[in-house]
């Protein structure tokens, strides 16, 4: 007998144990009998991992998952509106406020309120020096491209607040506010420029209300 364990990001261990049970079956008049196996299998489920680091909170059941950063966290995420995140298959793709500033500067809060944010896979390129607006491990690796990894540092000491610019610049160079004028040419990113915008997004007040 087999047993399987898994171990969860949340370091809770689920175990599968294939019980086999066997039984026997007379057939005809010759005395042949046939054998048959049944398989019986018992899984320990996970149980729900909730914890807090530096104000933000980690839940792997109520929490939503990061396309970037993979993370189940109780906070503001932005969802795709795009047609091939919202055709039913899958779930959109969505992205935390630290990601979306740090990967491609864009606010949270603007983007909910824009309400028709692309997410950077269904965006696809912006341009010269962008293969792939998307720079999550998953997404670069099934275009042929290599991570990119923490590399947010670098791209600031280089100028930018975001690393999908800096690799703009490094392929093609530029300056941060070119590159981000790139945006404006796609009906997608005309909301960043949206002064608007900022009318709709909750006050720092309503905020310490909520809490």
């Amino acid at each position: 007998m087999t047993t399987t364990t898994t171990t969860t990001l949340s370091g809770i261990a689920t175990l599968t144990r294939p019980l086999s049970l066997k039984a026997t079956k007379k057939v005809g008049g010759g005395g042949r009998r046939r054998s048959s196996t049944t398989t019986t299998t018992t899984t320990r489920v996970a149980r729900r991992s909730v914890y807090s680091v530096g104000g933000r909170v980690y839940d792997s059941e109520k929490g939503t998952t990061c396309h970037w950063c993979r993370q189940k966290t109780v906070e503001t995420h932005v969802e795709c509106v795009g047609d091939e995140c919202q055709n039913g298959t899958s779930r959109p793709v969505q992205f935390c406020g630290m990601c979306l500033r740090n990967r491609h500067g864009e606010d949270i809060d603007l983007a909910v309120a824009s309400g028709c944010w692309l997410c950077p896979k269904c965006r696809k390129s912006c341009g010269p020096g962008c293969d792939l607006c998307c720079n999550c491990g998953p997404c670069r690796k099934k275009a042929g491209l290599s991570p990119t990894h923490q590399v947010i540092r670098i791209a600031r000491e280089n100028g930018f607040d975001n690393v999908h610019d800096y690799l703009v610049w490094e392929k093609v160079g530029g300056t941060p506010e070119s590159i981000k004028m790139r945006k404006k040419k796609f009906k997608w990113g005309q909301w960043v420029f949206d002064e608007t915008l900022c009318a709709k997004c909750p006050s720092d007040d309503e905020g310490e209300e909520k809490n």
